[in-house]
């Protein structure tokens, strides 16, 4: 990209527009998301500050990050990238006798503005004015911010050197990487006792920590879990707290005498089987019945506003993130 104005052109904004949006002043809402405690499974959701790009630039972001998955990614990429998920992720890994989980520390605030620049003048190209407006429109107080659809991604090409280096060491360790977003998990017939240390030296060789408490090595004959999926038996299967958050959900809809409360319970257990089933095709029958079940509650619903509220709460549900906005649907 040699000018300005072809990149406002491509991004299909005005020069002007682009300049107003590149500012951090006024263009993303900061909030705190607090600490929940699901009422259903006891499980508690640690409190996270997110910076969201006002609605004209998520647009024009949203428009970056779809540009930047046509770039052919890596087979060990399975975040933000096109016709892969959490599920794809945790499949490269079936039939492994060995498992170690990692998830890099605060990942898209670790990840700097000058990584962003880099990726934007050396490996695409940009004029160096054009990857100064790109960066400062990705970005938010010099690194990336936890709420733009464009981070994901940019998450990985930023710190592709990071993920080039593990893989590099997997393989002299035999072993298989695949990375989504900010997890890392290498499988093998064995797994090296040394190879969290190894994991340490590499990461904080690139700017970044590990979270010491998320770190997990399976052995042989145990379920291994990765990005919430459970892997047993040579296949992928539900873990069994989304089971039992399952039955939790239908028993407090059963409970239930309030309509409007019903369907909301009701969206919420479809949304919840109907990823299970995307996991386990053994769940279908379930994610079935579910369907019928929001169906009948919806029937029952005495207006149309409330309808529409429980199509968007149905829609949440299926479509549930994880701790990235746009990163795909996680595990509950």
């Amino acid at each position: 990209m040699g000018s300005k104005k072809r990149l406002a052109q491509i991004l299909e904004v005005s020069a002007g527009d682009l300049t107003r949006l590149s500012v951090d002043d006024g263009n993303f809402e900061i909030f705190e998301l607090e600490a929940q405690v699901c009422e259903f499974t006891g499980r508690t959701r640690k409190a996270r500050w997110v910076q969201n790009p006002v609605p004209d630039l998520k647009i024009v972001l949203a428009r970056i990050a779809k540009l930047l998955s046509r770039i052919q990614s890596p087979d060990y990429c399975h975040g933000a990238t096109p016709g892969r998920s959490y599920r794809s992720n945790a499949l490269a890994h079936v039939g492994a006798r060995s498992v170690a989980t990692f998830d890099l520390k605060e990942f898209f605030p670790s990840t700097s503005s000058k990584q962003v620049f880099r990726f934007f003048l050396k490996d695409l190209q940009c004029a160096p004015d054009v990857a100064g407006l790109l960066t400062d429109l990705c970005t938010y107080r010099r690194a990336l911010p936890t709420g733009a659809p464009s981070s994901p991604i940019l998450a990985y090409w930023a710190n592709r050197g990071l993920f080039e280096a593990v893989d590099r060491r997997g393989k002299e360790l035999k072993l298989k990487l695949s990375v989504y977003v900010d997890d890392i998990t290498l499988s093998g017939d064995a797994i090296p006792r040394s190879l969290t240390d190894q994991m340490e030296g590499i990461v904080e060789s690139h700017g970044h920590k590990l979270s010491g408490d998320k770190t997990r090595l399976f052995g042989p004959g145990r379920p291994k879990h990765v990005t919430g999926v459970v892997i047993a038996g040579g296949a992928l299967r539900v873990p069994h707290t989304r089971f039992r958050k399952a039955r939790a959900i239908r028993a407090a809809f059963d409970a239930e005498k309030d309509c409007q409360k019903r369907a909301l319970l009701a969206a919420k257990l479809c949304g919840l089987l109907g990823e299970a089933a995307f996991l386990d095709v053994r769940y279908k029958r379930m994610a079935a019945d579910s369907v019928r079940l929001l169906a009948a509650a919806k029937s029952k619903l005495p207006a149309r506003s409330a309808r529409t509220r429980v199509c968007k709460a149905k829609r949440a549900a299926a479509s549930g993130t994880k701790r990235w906005q746009v990163a795909g649907p996680v595990p509950f």
